[in-house]
């Protein structure tokens, strides 16, 4: 595995929140389904 380049951060070029605030509705939301939820 080799490294092409040189890499550059970007974040200022894309816009998002940094903070989205509790996943836990959305996680509990998933599970009761049946899906699995990564919380980390």
């Amino acid at each position: 595995i080799g490294i092409s380049g040189q890499w550059d951060l970007c974040t200022d070029r894309i816009t998002f929140t940094h903070n989205a605030g509790s996943m836990i509705p959305y996680h509990r939301n998933l599970t009761t389904k049946g899906y699995r939820a990564l919380i980390y």
